[in-house]
């Protein structure tokens, strides 16, 4: 059984590991992606409601128009930065940009629906790393007792 869960330790942390690192390689690409003028359409603070497996949330949504094609985006980072939000950062977030500012949006020219607004965030990846860290080391020395 133990073995069992070592492996499953040392799966999740590779599967972490390879996530993190193909976000932050999309990060230092992106910054050589045009960008767009656009603007906010939603910017608000959706409170968890009592007695559901929900969490209070940021809901962000931006639109802009790159060759007459209008695109509409979700993304704040490509570490999910929402995610990792108090809510007091939400706060500041919706005060910062509200409903029909004006925005600069990064977009990846080849698909232009694969946006970003802060491309060169990278709050949510040292944590995602060290939970990989963390879950790899359990699972060697899971191994290492389980062998010994």
């Amino acid at each position: 059984m133990s073995l069992i869960v070592a492996l499953a330790f040392i799966s999740i942390g590779l599967w972490l590991q390879y996530w993190a690192w193909r976000q932050k390689k999309t990060m230092h690409r992106s910054q050589r992606w045009p960008r767009a003028t656009g603007k906010v359409l939603v910017s608000e603070i959706r409170e968890a409601r009592p007695n559901q497996d929900e969490y209070t949330t940021l809901h962000f949504i931006y639109s802009f128009v790159v060759k007459a094609q209008t695109y509409t985006g979700e993304k704040l980072n490509h570490f999910a930065l929402e995610q990792n939000m108090s809510l007091e950062e939400m706060q500041a977030f919706i005060q910062k940009y509200p409903i029909q500012a004006p925005i600069q949006i990064t977009y990846n020219p080849e698909d232009p629906a694969d946006c970003v607004l802060l491309p060169n965030e990278a709050q949510g990846s040292k944590e995602r790393q060290a939970l990989a860290l963390i879950l790899l080391t359990l699972g060697v020395l899971m191994l290492c007792l389980t062998w010994s």
